[in-house]
């Protein structure tokens, strides 16, 4: 699975498994998507020389992901505010990480 072997799967804690997992996902979705574009240039090319008009490729054959998502630029105080946070949660949980064992 995900090309790892069942003992490196077994070795993994949960948070590493879903960060493997969220990545390759990742990676499947941009495969499917530039599959997707090369059979859409196939039927572009097998298509045009039978229509008159020569028209847009992505009009001819639209995919779902071709719509325009929306910009997600953010300004320099969100990107601080958002460095601030993750710095705040890695201390923290080094934090947690580093406790020394209590003797009893």
């Amino acid at each position: 699975m995900m090309g790892m072997t069942p003992s490196a799967l077994y070795e993994m804690e949960l948070r590493e498994f879903n960060l493997a997992y969220a990545g390759w996902s990742r990676l499947q979705e941009h495969l499917m998507h530039q599959a997707w574009e090369v059979a859409r240039w196939h039927g572009a090319i097998t298509i045009t020389p039978h229509i008159k008009s020569g028209g847009n490729i992505m009009q001819m054959l639209p995919l779902p992901w071709d719509e325009k998502q929306p910009s997600q630029d953010i300004d320099m105080e969100e990107r601080r505010r958002r460095a601030a946070e993750m710095i705040k949660l890695i201390h923290n949980e080094s934090k947690e990480t580093c406790k020394p064992d209590s003797q009893d």
